[in-house]
């Protein structure tokens, strides 16, 4: 199970280092522009609730009409009512900003999240259990085959025939080959 838990750590890795690679600069182009666009709305809603103060109290005949009228107020509420949709928008690109800069510090934690998803989606874990199992199994025979074929070696070589000398010393290399299969089954399986 060590390849597995080894495999994971490295397939995690290299997703969170893509996503962080390819995610957190495009997260952080748009919080700075979310942020430009919010600056520009707030001056622009200053700019605009203000103009008729500025111009109400900019001069002295102004200042006289808005006193013996109610003008002012009625270009006021007119200003406000245009307002109205530039702070909505000004509000939600608010809202869109803040959840931009709590995804860009948050995108680890939810990458860390995911984990358990990637690792279903890697190793099924039935399927890798068949596999450990099947392996298991290919170790047993491979060690009931070198049991059986060290007797035949054994058994063959008080023989003096040349056709025997010829199948002791494949069976050598036959041994050794499944040695060696015995010893990356095990690596595969039980490490």
């Amino acid at each position: 199970m060590y390849i597995k838990e080894l495999q994971l750590d490295i397939s995690y890795t290299f997703l969170k280092g893509i996503v962080n690679q390819l995610l957190a600069p495009i997260v952080h182009i748009l919080y700075h522009l979310t942020l430009q666009v919010e600056n520009i709305l707030e001056s622009l809603s200053y700019t605009l609730k203000i103009s008729p103060q500025l111009f109400f109290n900019s001069s002295l005949p102004a200042k006289l009409f808005s006193t013996f009228t109610n003008y002012d107020e009625k270009i006021q509420a007119a200003v406000n009512d245009a307002m109205a949709p530039i702070n909505t928008l000004a509000s939600r690109i608010e809202g869109i900003r803040d959840g931009l800069q709590r995804l860009q510090y948050r995108i680890p934690m939810i990458l860390d999240r995911f984990r358990p998803y990637i690792e279903h989606a890697l190793f099924d874990n039935a399927r890798y259990t068949e596999v450990y199992l099947y392996n298991h199994a290919a170790l047993a025979l491979l060690k009931e085959t070198d049991i059986l074929f060290t007797d035949i070696n054994h058994q063959l070589a008080n023989e003096q025939a040349k056709a025997i000398d010829e199948i002791l010393l494949n069976g050598k290399a036959i041994d050794e080959n499944n040695l060696l299969l015995r010893e990356q089954v095990e690596l595969g399986t039980l490490y």
